[in-house]
């Protein structure tokens, strides 16, 4: 009965947007039943909506590993994944241009594991750009105008990108 408690203590704190308390609500749960699946994804999400994500993919991983065959937990493992491999790929980037290419590695890998992750499609196109692969980089821009059609700054980069190809297509013609 202590971990329902809990439990429902962790949904009072979220929806005080009360993050913290919720996360100590779930371990505590989880100190009570530690192959209990469930809590330790429930414990993921709430991490992952408070910014900790080396903690959010601990907690994923530790419940899917507990139950492989709910197609939740791994969904939501492989979303964490992308978002780790996007914050990679950042740091490759903020390195300078010298680590597109590394960075272009880590940002395939974030959209084969979460085709929907549209920063990624974004971060590639520039990280492209950086390599003078202006298609490339096109073609990226693309991607991330199809999942989100309204995103000014992927049109914006999408009309640059779009003419640095036409005058390199240009330039060696």
């Amino acid at each position: 009965m202590e971990r329902n408690r809990n439990i429902q203590k962790a949904y009072e704190s979220i929806l005080h947007h009360d993050f913290e308390q919720a996360i100590q609500f779930f371990e505590e749960a989880i100190r009570q039943d530690p192959m209990n699946a469930e809590y330790h994804h429930k414990l993921s999400i709430t991490f992952a909506r408070s910014g900790k994500l080396d903690a959010a993919l601990q907690a994923a991983r530790r419940a899917h590993w507990l139950d492989h065959t709910q197609k939740t937990y791994k969904y939501h493992l492989e979303h964490l994944e992308s978002l780790d491999c996007i914050r990679q790929a950042e740091a490759c980037m903020a390195r300078g241009k010298s680590q597109a290419f590394t960075a272009i590695g880590y940002l395939k890998q974030a959209v084969q594991l979460d085709p929907l992750a549209v920063e990624a499609y974004l971060l590639m196109g520039m990280a492209y750009a950086d390599l003078g692969e202006f298609e490339h980089a096109v073609s990226s821009i693309k991607e991330a105008l199809k999942l989100n059609p309204h995103l000014d700054s992927a049109k914006e980069l999408l009309i640059k990108y779009s003419q640095n190809l036409h005058r390199t297509f240009h330039d060696k013609g």
